[in-house]
């Protein structure tokens, strides 16, 4: 999704729509995973669900772009913030080189 969202304007009207229906179901999926989690005790936040999907999703494919200009660890490391600003702990890894 990363090149496609980039370069929106200059895909095929298909494309685009191929591109905004992945979105959306990964969203909506996520969003389901997240409240099932809060309503298991899995996970702690606060607000809406689908906001927190969106969120996610959003500092991911940052973290992904950030870690291939960067360092490679960025995007371990926004991982691990997001687990954290869940509520789950998780045990730190040695940052990828």
């Amino acid at each position: 999704m990363g090149v496609v969202t980039v370069e929106l304007e200059g895909v095929s009207a298909d494309m685009r729509a191929e591109a905004q229906g992945l979105m959306a179901d990964a969203a909506q999926w996520l969003s389901g995973v997240l409240d099932l989690g809060r309503r298991e005790g899995d996970f702690q936040f606060a607000g809406d669900a689908y906001a927190r999907a969106l969120l996610i999703l959003a500092a991911l494919q940052g973290a992904l772009q950030l870690s291939r200009l960067t360092e490679r660890a960025a995007f371990e490391r926004v991982l691990q913030q997001i687990w954290g600003d869940l509520g789950v702990a998780l045990p730190r890894t040695s940052p990828a080189k």
